[in-house]
């Protein structure tokens, strides 16, 4: 008798359509209409952007719901994944763009102090071992929020506190770390990222992703100038020169900080999520991998969820499939990456 044909279903997010979760049940709902014989799994990936938790959760871990500061101030509902001693915190369901009130840009006010105070919360939580996702960012304060959230003050010259946004980084003249939770430098703080570009720049933070973020040209110049004044003020503490670094203008910046004051690493967000979700396991004897994301273009390639997923795929020798919202590159590019089948919604 032979067994039944088994397929894996690996998507992310579509972005401001359907969570990665509900795309995995859309596809799991089609493939059982055509024929209720066949095995699916679904494995909900994501890349350190939105739904890192989610997918943390549907691998094992504990949802454990909080409150935190949203990107310009007003608490919002957020979620961690704990299991243990590890933790994953996720920057885009505490203080990400998808948070901002009305959903009006707040580029110059915008901050990652709910970021913050989600990692205090898994430091209370007993947690020594954090994945911090940074996708999904609202904020250009190159981490100084997250900092503000696990206790630090930042000063001007006066010595008067000053708030972590862009529209004040040139009066910061110190940051005070003399409250910082007292247990955050003795965890360890991994980033998971899809981001390789430097924090300053032509392939920097603002000139890349400032726009998404609401950032016009008008203020693009002082934003760059003020990020620029905050780095010099953490590259002293850490003694490199963060700003050139690859990985560090992600999020807007926030693992300058986080590398600086918490000796952070980065990690491929991908590669994280893949092996927290057993993927490489979890292939095995599949007969076909489909995967997907809302916009499956050049970015995708360049180490987003998917293209881990076809990389998997290619090297087990697994038929992969592609259903996606919308899709940009040539077919012969898609042949190419050793996609057998693919659909544009």
């Amino acid at each position: 008798m032979t067994r039944p044909l088994r397929v894996v279903c690996a998507p992310d997010k579509f972005k401001g359509s359907l969570t990665a979760v509900q795309v995995g049940e859309a596809l799991r709902s089609g493939i059982a209409s055509a024929d209720p014989r066949i095995e699916v799994d679904v494995v909900p990936i994501a890349d350190g952007g939105d739904g890192t938790v989610a997918a943390a959760v549907s691998g094992g871990m504990t949802a454990v719901p909080i409150e935190v500061s949203g990107p310009t101030g007003s608490p919002v509902a957020a979620t961690l994944a704990v299991r243990g001693s590890s933790a994953v915190v996720e920057l885009a369901n505490t203080c990400g763009i998808s948070l901002l009130p009305q959903g009006l840009l707040r580029p110059l006010d915008a901050h990652t102090i709910g970021l913050g105070q989600a990692i205090a919360a898994a430091l209370d939580a007993g947690c020594t071992d954090i994945v911090v996702g940074v996708g999904g960012s609202a904020s250009t304060d190159v981490g100084l929020g997250t900092l503000v959230g696990l206790g630090a003050r930042l000063l001007d010259q006066r010595g008067q506190s000053v708030l972590p946004s862009p529209r004040f980084h040139r009066k910061i003249a110190a940051i005070d770390l003399t409250a910082l939770h007292p247990r955050a430098l003795q965890a360890r703080i991994r980033i998971a990222t899809d981001v390789d570009n430097p924090l300053l720049g032509p392939h920097g933070t603002v000139a890349v992703f400032g726009a998404q973020k609401g950032i016009t040209r008008q203020c693009a110049g002082r934003v760059e100038k003020g990020i620029a004044h905050v780095a010099e003020l953490l590259d002293r503490r850490d003694g490199r020169h963060l700003a050139t670094m690859p990985g560090m203008g992600a999020a807007g910046g926030v693992p300058v900080a986080l590398v600086a004051v918490l000796d952070a690493e980065i990690v491929s967000g991908a590669e994280f999520v893949l092996g927290m979700l057993d993927l490489e396991h979890r292939l095995r004897d599949a007969d076909l991998v489909v995967t997907g994301e809302g916009n499956f273009d050049s970015q995708t390639l360049r180490g987003k969820g998917p293209a881990a997923v076809l990389d998997e795929a290619r090297r087990q020798r697994i038929a992969v499939a592609v259903a996606t919202g919308r899709i940009t590159l040539p077919d012969a590019e898609m042949e190419a990456l050793g996609v057998g089948r693919w659909w544009s919604l």
